[in-house]
């Protein structure tokens, strides 16, 4: 998905980062889903060699496949469903704003943005030793915004993203300094 489609850029503004969870935060959901299709599919095959006679019948056979195909579909959607929450959980940072999209389920999004010079403050964590080992975490964002927190959830090389945000509200509040005292405000 193009971001052009999501947010409007506004005139002159360059978008310095966007971010996407680390692909390690999806393992979880995928050792999941595979240790549910290896257990389902291991359990057609042990009731096939110890009691046959429960799929010898067609109402045997017909009820197994159906809960076998039942357990294997809903694990594909759950799984489909976290993998699009991995996916479309997106954080742009402009030279101007911050823009947070968070996908909630396949039809739910919330787009909330703010400006950097409304930013308070910037903390970035990291915690476990997988998350330690790869270089991911969050970065937890407080602005006086309508928003007024913002999350980056287990994004990669969460600290230099920190400094980079802080540098660009440096910058940002610099800017809008100046713009103030030629304005003569």
């Amino acid at each position: 998905m193009h971001i052009a489609k999501i947010i409007k850029q506004k005139k002159g503004e360059h978008v310095i980062m966007m971010l996407r969870r680390h692909p390690f935060a999806l393992i979880p959901a995928f050792l999941l889903f595979l240790l549910i299709n290896v257990f389902a599919i291991s359990a057609y095959f042990f009731v096939a060699k110890y009691y046959p006679n429960m799929i010898a019948s067609d109402a045997g056979r017909a009820t197994t496949i159906i809960l076998l195909s039942t357990l294997l579909l809903s694990t594909w959607i759950q799984f489909y469903g976290q993998f699009i929450d991995y996916y479309l959980d997106i954080w742009v940072v402009t030279d101007t704003r911050i823009i947070n999209v968070e996908q909630h389920g396949l039809f739910g999004r919330t787009v909330a943005e703010t400006d950097l010079y409304k930013i308070q403050d910037v903390e970035s964590d990291i915690k476990g030793f997988i998350p330690t080992t790869f270089s991911y975490g969050y970065v937890h964002i407080q602005s006086a915004g309508e928003h007024s927190k913002f999350l980056f959830e287990q994004v990669p090389y969460p600290h230099l993203v920190r400094k980079k945000i802080i540098q660009l509200v440096q910058v940002d509040r610099k800017k809008h300094a100046a713009e103030a005292m030629a304005a003569g405000v």
